[in-house]
């Protein structure tokens, strides 16, 4: 017990030393992005095995297709799924029972959870409490009363990392919409990955139970590392910081300008989850009769020594990215009567499935928004 909660308080630390660093940086990112040429390149990827073509690579981002994709972008990966069967996410958001596991496992007691009230410092609350009047004031413009009232329950009912969630969102101008906030929809009603799994003919997902757990507990920090966490100076950098330079560089495509350089604790649980979707990518591969697309958070395919790429390249697979306008040509389109007898990989049962008619199809249910406030920034993980 001592060596799990040392482990997880070792990630936490490191979390939140990056999530400040990340924060300080981004206005000199924004400067770098202003001196580069973007071309704007779709992170896609060609996966081959004996220089035969079977399959294709997608780093997402996860946040609506709508805001993160450039046209070209949208273009490619389309050609992509018209050309391809099987589609496989991180995690399968049509398995219902694979849903309920993962939300059971992302829940946090709220006797654990950091309010704005437990922060110690009376600036500090009131210049969230500063942030919120402005959002709330501009929910209910002509009622300020209801604005007041609105923001106390927000405030009194969601977690302090909901809360600078909440703050990004609305510093983020093509992902701030007030009306579909104020009418309770939740922020990621829609987001990349889950429009690209439902294209899959089948579609699935490629992580354990477990490891899709993992990252999610090791963002449940222990009160007082939460609380530490939020100093004066953090909370005036968050205040003012937003997602829109994350999605203009994502946008842009230039690796050098975006994918992270994570090191220490927090590397193992995405390298940890990085075997286990490449051991299952492979698998996949050797028995589809067609192309599969794999779409997964950017940062798994091309950061550290177990990227996905590197690790594929062990299995015998080549892959690269794709640089050129070729992409956005027609190609081969497959019917769904192509796809009718591909086969399915099951991630809750770890096997692959000959009858992909068998698909356990449930309620579609979007488990990050309910992290939102500290796995927004984790965008490519």
């Amino acid at each position: 017990m001592g060596s799990t909660v040392s482990r997880k308080n070792d990630i936490t630390s490191y979390t939140l030393d990056y999530l400040n660093s990340r924060m300080i940086g981004q206005h000199q990112s924004r400067r770098n992005l202003e001196e580069v040429y973007c071309p704007n390149i779709p992170y896609l990827w060609l996966i081959y095995h004996d220089e035969k073509h079977v399959g294709y690579g997608v780093g997402t981002f996860h946040v609506s297709s709508d805001v993160i994709l450039s046209t070209r972008a949208q273009m490619a990966i389309d050609n992509a799924l018209s050309s391809s069967c099987g589609v496989y996410t991180e995690i399968p958001f049509s398995d219902e029972e694979y849903m309920d596991e993962v939300k059971q496992c992302g829940s946090f007691p709220t006797d654990d959870q950091v309010f704005l009230s437990d922060l110690p410092s009376e600036l500090s609350r009131n210049m969230i409490q500063k942030k919120m009047k402005d959002i709330f004031n501009e929910l209910y413009p002509e009622d300020p009363e209801t604005a007041t009232l609105k923001m106390n329950d927000f405030a009194n009912q969601n977690s302090l990392q909901t809360i600078i969630g909440l703050i990004h969102v609305f510093n983020t101008p093509e992902m701030w919409d007030a009306k579909k906030f104020k009418s309770g929809t939740d922020f990621d009603e829609s987001i990349m990955d889950l429009d690209i799994h439902m294209e899959g003919r089948p579609k699935g997902g490629l992580e354990s139970i477990e490891t899709s757990c993992s990252l999610q507990r090791s963002m449940n920090a222990p009160k007082d590392i939460v609380i530490a966490a939020f100093t004066e100076d953090y909370i005036k950098e968050n205040l003012e910081c937003g997602y829109s330079w994350m999605i203009n560089h994502y946008k842009c495509g230039v690796d050098d300008y975006l994918l992270l350089d994570l090191d220490g604790p927090l590397s193992g649980t995405l390298q940890d989850r990085n075997e286990v979707m490449a051991d299952a990518m492979s698998r996949i591969m050797e028995k589809s009769k067609n192309k599969v697309v794999f779409a997964v958070g950017l940062a798994h395919w091309d950061i550290g020594d177990k990227s996905l790429i590197s690790l594929l390249g062990g299995r015998n697979y080549t892959v690269e990215r794709m640089t050129s306008d070729v992409y956005l040509q027609e190609i081969e389109k497959l019917s769904d009567q192509d796809c009718a007898d591909e086969i399915r990989y099951d991630a809750v049962a770890d096997k692959i499935v000959y009858d992909s008619r068998s698909e356990r199809i449930g309620t579609i249910t979007i488990y990050i928004t309910t992290l939102i406030g500290t796995v927004l920034i984790f965008n490519f993980i």
